[in-house]
């Protein structure tokens, strides 16, 4: 019998939103959610900035980082796009998105470009989702294994993993 609880890992992601002045945030509450067509969604919190730029422009990026750049991924994650420019405090480089205007982040292993649908409510969350119009892969696997590490996070426990190994705490690289 299982006891306490179990740090429940997930794929962490960046999601950039807006046009003209990119916010990339990092989320763990992403799934693909239907196949054809190609929906995936995240789960935001209706007071992060990052949800006024979706419901503004009706797009995003989701990107897939390596783990050769954790500590921008997190940094990402502990500024509010609310309290200035992101963008300029990140080190990261920006490719405009095939079928969206919005950005894709260039350092990602993958980058998904997708087209609001809908939103349903929850009590501390709104979970958007919306369908992938193009995807992008930047790296060839072969090329490029060491940043081709999957990095994923436990909500519960506030902790970054690598496979087979812990990368650090939640706001490691302030």
């Amino acid at each position: 019998m299982l006891t306490g609880r179990l740090p429940h890992l997930a794929p962490v992601v960046v999601v950039v939103a807006g046009i003209d002045n990119p916010n990339p945030s990092t989320y763990i509450f992403f799934a693909q959610v239907n196949e054809k067509p190609p929906i995936v969604g995240i789960g935001i919190k209706r007071k992060r900035y990052t949800y006024d730029l979706i419901k503004k422009h009706h797009e995003f990026s989701v990107n897939f980082l390596g783990s050769n750049i954790l500590s921008e991924v997190d940094k990402a994650g502990m500024m509010s796009g609310h309290m200035g420019n992101k963008q300029e405090k990140l080190a990261f480089h920006y490719d405009q998105g095939h079928t969206i205007k919005t950005p894709v982040i260039r350092e990602s292993i993958l980058a998904y470009e997708v087209k609001y649908m809908d939103e349903a409510a929850f009590p501390d969350h709104q979970w958007i989702y919306g369908e992938v119009t193009n995807i992008r892969a930047s790296y060839d696997l072969k090329d490029n294994p060491q940043g081709l590490k999957p990095v994923l996070a436990s909500f519960y426990s506030l902790t970054y993993h690598l496979p087979g190994a812990l990368a650090g705490k939640w706001g490691f690289s302030r």
